[in-house]
């Protein structure tokens, strides 16, 4: 937990000592090249320790498998997914008159959530 912390003020570092360099340079304000270099010494200092415990790889993996993408939704599956949703709020606007069948309405829940758990990008959003 520590190495993480200490990669992300590493990161956090490098980031400010870009921005303050350029932002000083451009306003010719020595404070703000100063903080540049303080923010520059952070980074490296961070980085060192890191590196000396042999957990700069490990965390830096780790951070990436974290942040990662992952693959967007079938389009398909999306859509069949928008009409069963219609298909369940035309059988639900249905609910209390003698037309209201709860056999298809729990056949279209059975087939939404075969579409949802068969897509993790489509389980994400229903199961955050």
């Amino acid at each position: 937990m520590i190495a993480r912390a200490v990669y992300l003020v590493c990161l956090t570092a490098a980031g400010a000592t870009a921005v303050l360099t350029v932002v000083g340079t451009l306003t010719h304000r020595l404070a703000l090249i100063a903080l540049a270099t303080i923010a520059a010494a952070t980074a490296w200092f961070a980085r060192d320790w890191l590196v000396r415990r042999r957990r700069y790889t490990a965390t830096a993996a780790a951070l990436d498998n974290f942040v990662q993408a992952d693959a967007p939704p079938d389009p398909t599956q999306i859509g069949q997914l928008a009409d069963l949703l219609h298909q369940w709020d035309a059988l639900e606007q249905k609910r209390g008159s003698p037309d209201f069948d709860p056999w298809a309405v729990q056949a279209v829940r059975h087939d939404i959530q075969e579409i949802v758990e068969a897509d993790p990008a489509l389980g994400r959003l229903f199961h955050t």
